[in-house]
């Protein structure tokens, strides 16, 4: 059995994969545009590679450690549309996969409860449909993109993940299927569909929805009469105020740009259309219909999408297609943060027509358990320059009374970060902003390749450095607050504090140049620093967020340990350059870490690690390999 097991686990690891998320090998489908790529958001990404269980109480979860990422429920009380009711114990985390799913309770007369809701302005009782739904703790605005790779129900119950602000006002819908035909082809034509849609809401007076309903926001795919039990990649870049492009298994298929609209049809034509007027006035406009489809004119077709193309169907068009009606008053934009929901529900329409799942239907758990895989957020950001960091992605740290900069005092490990004077600009007085998503960010020494942390989280703390960064440790992460002229206070994610230089306010006191930094909890003159940008000694309010991007893929061949599965030491042996190397757990849990001097052999004991997979990382030189260790 023992070597039934460390075959299976050298199997596993000849797979190879380097990858620190399970979507590290899939490429980003969007174009960041001219100057920019793609820099991950870790807090609302999410690969689900750990345990959460059902509970009927209120939870927060998300790996482990403080990084909790989700709400086991909707944004705010309501239970939900139609014959839903949305209840917190439906949502798990089990084997690596979100899980939403769908049930029925059953009277003892095995009558199933009901519930009445309004639809059509007539009151509609049917079965009732109990299911989960998730709420993200970090929003998102563009311009961002969104993919998630799911397991859609094969079923006629909803399979969502949408984006939708706090006011209820602004939704974009990643992905809206009604998967499963049924198991009398009652739902067969939105089956073979996947609504790829976005919605603005008039509230509260004088209620009011605007949706494209073109028979083209219903995509399909030859060869496709049911996405139920399909696995699919589906993604949103929300590129602006007023353009989303729409991507499936990696492939654009729809882009609403301001005045027009451009879908690939199934024979993998694109279409270029814009809206056919609107009926009613003032307040009771409503788009056009026909068929029960909104009207729209084809301006022109092409067999690729060509944004020439796109741009002459909005010079012919004269109604918007994301606010035609200017319900949210923003002029045809969007313009809101989003939270991320994915959830299982009956909607009103579908419960109405009688297409939901059956009574017998809803007893296969299987079909009716929506799973997600991964779902991950990336913004465009500057690219910094060719191979590494240029001077423009790095900075000075000022403080606004004592107009010093901050800089490590030694290079060790919990070195406390002092100040010291303006001339003082060279490596140790550098730093970079390594963004954690649109809020939260490290700052990295230039010189140390440290991060900046509190040493405790008691008032009066000192600031030190340290080599642990990870993307679910919040102990070296910090935000911007009240940006004014160029200075901001910079306040930790991990105490909610700010940091100061120490001492007394009366800064003639000082005595010498590197003096010292604290944590305090409130925000003052002496809190305020800028960034100024090593290349222009300028003051900027957005630095370039690097990330970890930058770093080089090293040669696979330049990093060997061994033995591999390990059970007390592994052995290192180095380059002609100095090394450094971390462990982490398949959490992201940084486990070990070490200096390693140019060659040299070098023994790391690992017996006090639980058995199991880990990712070893060699950095050396700017660039870094990883690998995957077992533990037995």
């Amino acid at each position: 059995m023992k070597k039934l097991l460390l075959l299976c686990l050298m199997l596993f690891l000849s797979i190879g994969m380097d990858a620190q998320y399970d979507w590290d090998n899939i490429a980003i489908p969007a174009n960041a545009g001219n100057g920019k790529k793609w820099q991950l958001q870790e807090t609302p990404s999410d690969d689900f590679n750990y345990n959460f269980n059902a509970t009927s109480q209120n939870k927060d979860f998300g790996p482990a450690g403080n990084n909790l990422k989700w709400n086991n429920f909707y944004h705010n009380s309501w239970t939900g549309p139609g014959a839903t009711v949305w209840k917190r114990n439906h949502v798990s985390v089990k084997n690596g996969k979100l899980n939403i799913w769908a049930s029925r309770r059953f009277k003892a007369n095995g009558e199933p409860y009901t519930k009445t809701f309004e639809f059509g302005g007539n009151n509609i009782t049917k079965p009732e449909t109990m299911s989960g739904c998730i709420t993200s703790k970090t929003r998102v605005k563009f311009p961002v993109f969104i993919e998630a790779s799911i397991d859609i129900m094969k079923s006629s119950l909803a399979t969502d993940i949408w984006l939708l602000s706090p006011d209820d006002k602004e939704e974009i819908d990643i992905i809206e299927c009604y998967g499963g035909k049924g198991n009398d082809n009652r739902n067969a034509f939105f089956a073979e569909r996947i609504h790829l849609s976005h919605h603005v809401f008039n509230r509260p007076q004088n209620f009011r929805d605007y949706q494209p309903r073109d028979n083209n926001s219903w995509f399909r795919r030859n060869g496709v009469t049911e996405w139920g039990g399909r696995t699919v990649r589906i993604g949103v870049n929300w590129k602006s105020a007023n353009v989303i492009e729409y991507y499936i298994d990696g492939r654009l298929e729809r882009v609403l740009d301001d005045k027009a609209i451009a879908t690939r049809l199934p024979n993998g034509t694109w279409q270029y259309t814009y809206p056919d007027g609107f009926t009613g006035s003032g307040i009771n406009r409503v788009v056009a219909l026909e068929n029960g489809f909104q009207k729209m004119k084809v301006a022109s077709t092409s067999s690729n999408f060509n944004q020439n193309n796109l741009n002459q169907a909005k010079n012919l068009s004269r109604l918007g297609v994301i606010d035609p009606f200017n319900y949210l008053g923003t002029n045809g934009r969007l313009s809101r943060e989003l939270d991320i929901i994915i959830n299982v529900e009956d909607q009103s329409w579908q419960a109405a027509a009688d297409r939901s799942a059956n009574d017998q239907e809803i007893k296969n758990r299987a079909n009716n358990t929506l799973k997600v895989d991964w779902i991950r957020v990336y913004k465009p950001v500057n690219v910094s320059g060719g191979g590494g960091s240029s001077n423009n992605s790095f900075f000075y740290i000022e403080n606004r009374r004592t107009r010093k900069f901050i800089r490590p005092r030694i290079d060790a490990e919990n070195s406390q970060v002092v100040q010291a004077p303006r001339s003082f600009t060279g490596a140790y007085t550098q730093w970079e902003m390594v963004s954690v998503d649109n809020t939260y960010f490290h700052l990295k020494n230039k010189k140390t390749g440290k991060y900046l942390r509190p040493e405790t989280t008691a008032n009066n703390s000192p600031l030190i450095q340290t080599n642990t960064a990870t993307k679910y440790n919040w102990i070296t992460q910090w935000e911007k607050v009240n940006t004014n002229n160029g200075y901001f206070h910079l306040r930790s994610r991990w105490t909610y504090k700010y940091f100061k230089p120490r001492g007394n306010d009366d800064l003639g006191n000082q005595t010498g140049n590197n003096y010292g930094l604290q944590l305090v909890p409130n925000s003052s003159l002496d809190t305020q620093w800028k960034f100024n940008n090593v290349s222009s000694r300028r003051s900027v309010t957005e630095i370039v967020n690097t990330g970890d991007s930058k770093i080089e893929t090293a040669n696979q061949n330049e990093f060997h340990f061994y033995p591999n599965p390990a059970s007390d030491i592994i052995t290192i042996k180095t380059g002609t350059s100095n090394s450094h190397i971390t462990i982490k757990d398949v959490t992201g849990k940084l486990v070990k870490s070490a200096d390693l001097p140019k060659n040299s052999t070098q023994e790391i004991s690992v017996s006090n690690l639980d058995s199991g997979i880990y990712l070893i990382e060699y950095k050396v030189d700017g660039k870094r390999v990883t690998k995957k260790m077992a533990i037995k």
